[in-house]
């Protein structure tokens, strides 16, 4: 009998582990922008994004540039990120092509293949 109380304790402390790590993990779903929410820019094409939604959290993430934006609502988080994106764009267009690495000049390429702007864009590339 205490063999068997012993064996559903420790089944009682497996489900509860395991529901702890559920919990935890977000769910992921994708959402597409169709703008960046500035005048002074536009999209060329839609942009699908990744949702993360936790327990008191939404991040949602553009992976092409590593941008993101965090809030408690997917629209607050997807706001995060529009302004994340134009942000981005607006620091890399301001730097010199030879001062950018690898990776931020491929996604200064990235962002101009898919965002166009009024036509005060500084040409550095």
């Amino acid at each position: 009998m205490k063999e068997g109380k012993q064996t559903i304790q420790e089944l009682v402390t497996t489900v509860q582990n395991l529901c702890e790590r559920v919990e935890s993990q977000p769910i992921v779903s994708n959402a597409t922008l169709f703008d960046l929410g500035d005048a002074g820019y536009a999209l060329t094409t839609p942009l699908l994004v990744t949702l993360e939604i936790y327990s008191e959290e939404v991040v949602a993430r553009f992976p092409a540039i590593d941008a993101y934006g965090s809030g408690e609502t997917e629209s607050e988080a997807l706001e995060m990120l529009k302004e994340s994106i134009v942000d981005t764009y607006e620091f890399l267009v301001t730097q010199p092509s030879k001062q950018l690495g690898r990776l931020p000049r491929a996604w200064l390429i990235t962002l101009r293949e898919v965002m166009v702007m009024g036509e005060n864009e500084p040409d550095t590339i």
